[in-house]
């Protein structure tokens, strides 16, 4: 990484957190409360007042929704990075690790091939459960005539 390129990361990763604490919602409503008071004193009519509050709030909605950009990528990449080395480690398929780099219309197509086999691994199980319900079936009935002395009828 390059050095502006870490000053960015450390730079958003800091502001995201100062952005998002109980002080900072404080000093949002305060700066409010001064703007209103500011508003009084202006008229609520000065092309200045308006102006400079119109202004300031469309640049500060726009740096918030960058910082807020930012963080969810970095979230996003983090949270990618955990999911692939779970596939990696475990039993999954491993061609899955790095999916999300794939077009939307790859990853339809990937998200239907493995709804398909959870479909079809579903279905084994119900069959084996279904299997294994008529094996104990069976065998509480040889069970029981064994031991009760009932012997089966002969067939002719």
């Amino acid at each position: 990484m390059t050095s502006y390129t870490m000053r960015w990361s450390d730079c958003t990763r800091w502001l995201s957190d100062a952005v998002g604490t109980p002080a900072a919602f404080t000093l949002t409503v305060g700066l409010l409360h001064l703007w209103v008071v500011a508003g009084f004193w202006f008229g609520f009519s000065d092309v200045l007042y308006q102006f400079v509050g119109s202004n300031a709030m469309s640049a500060v909605s726009l740096l918030l929704l960058i910082l807020l950009q930012a963080s969810q990528n970095r979230e996003t990449a983090a949270t990618q990075a955990k999911l692939d080395e779970l596939i990696r480690a475990s039993a999954a398929r491993n061609d899955l690790v790095g999916v999300e780099r794939l077009s939307d219309d790859e990853l339809v197509l990937v998200r239907r091939h493995i709804e398909a086999m959870a479909r079809a691994e579903s279905d084994r199980r119900v069959d084996q459960a279904e299997d294994r319900k008529e094996q104990a079936g069976a065998s509480d009935k040889v069970h029981k005539l064994v031991h009760h002395g009932v012997a089966p009828k002969k067939r002719r």
